[in-house]
């Protein structure tokens, strides 16, 4: 529980770094972030994969964003999982 609110707070961190052009200092918080991606509830790893092809689009690193393409495609082509998306 602790953790989940740790990411959290971490993805709103970086959603406000964005929105104030610091793209690098999000980045910063969402890659360490994007690591423990695994045990995050499922609404928050989708926010933080969507952020990070953001912002990777945005600085043209096509590579990095196509991994998280494939990572979120692999997540939503269950469609089970569908429904825990906007918890």
């Amino acid at each position: 529980m602790v953790f989940q609110r740790k990411w959290a707070w971490l993805l709103l961190q970086a959603i406000l770094l964005v929105q104030q052009n610091k793209t690098t200092a999000a980045l910063e918080v969402l890659e360490p972030l994007f690591e423990h991606i695994e045990p995050m509830q499922e609404n928050v790893a989708i926010r933080v994969c969507l952020l990070l092809m953001e912002l990777y689009l945005a600085g043209s690193n096509y590579a990095q964003a196509a991994s998280k393409v494939s990572l979120l495609h692999c997540t939503l082509a269950d469609p089970q999982r569908l429904p825990n998306l906007y918890l």
